[in-house]
């Protein structure tokens, strides 16, 4: 059969260890408050409620994070996202993350943005320390106001590949952060006012080799 998809390395991924979160009564997240951004699992999701622009918040499962900070190189993960404010925070997925305070971020993120004039665009970046480079970027036509997306973010071996709504928008190569955990972003920009909030439903997580660190 045919591969589809433009043949990437993650078509064929079928990870060892399998995480899958409904956001439902068992669901172990960070929750409360942290730095004035408001987070937690309301009516079976996870919901980012930013205060202001400017503000960002990294979050994963506490399990991922249980006996230190998990050390995953290669994975395949999916989120339904969707935003009910009037402005939109940027979301998407992180991989290979490995974090000492939000200036030392380093990790792989996949992430849509919807500008203050309703259009969406996407950015594939690598961060280390705290320095966000983007790696591929473009538009999309997706509606994060209208109807859940499906973010989806594979990292396998040396090749990022990013899909939205189950379409590659992204397929890159890049070496240069070898493994870290998972989870999910939220970014807000100067030009933002609240409210600003953003829901993340059905996360799926595909991993293999891990070792736990710390």
């Amino acid at each position: 059969g045919c591969m589809g998809g433009g043949g990437s390395s993650d078509d064929a991924f079928a990870g060892e260890m399998t995480f899958e979160d409904d956001f439902g009564d068992d669901s172990d997240w960070p929750a409360g408050t942290e730095g004035g951004i408001i987070r937690g699992i309301f009516a079976g999701a996870y919901q980012m409620e930013f205060q202001a622009g400017l503000q960002s918040l990294t979050v994963g499962p506490n399990e991922l994070f249980s006996d230190g900070q998990l050390k995953i190189a290669d994975s395949v993960q999916s989120v339904d996202v969707r935003s009910e404010t009037e402005e939109i925070p940027s979301v998407g997925l992180l991989c290979r993350w490995n974090e000492e305070g939000l200036d030392k971020l380093t990790a792989y993120g996949f992430v849509l943005r919807t500008t203050s004039e309703g259009e969406s665009t996407w950015t594939l970046n690598r961060t280390v320390d705290g320095k966000t480079e983007s790696l591929e970027q473009g538009n999309t036509d997706v509606d994060l106001g209208a109807d859940p997306v499906t973010l989806e973010a594979g990292c396998v071996e040396d090749t990022l590949t990013f899909r939205i709504d189950g379409e590659e928008v992204a397929s890159v190569t890049d070496t240069e952060i070898e493994s870290g955990t998972n989870g999910l972003v939220g970014v807000t920009f100067g030009d933002q006012q609240p409210p600003l909030a953003a829901t993340f439903d059905n996360y799926v997580l595909e991993y293999d080799e891990l070792a736990a660190e710390g």
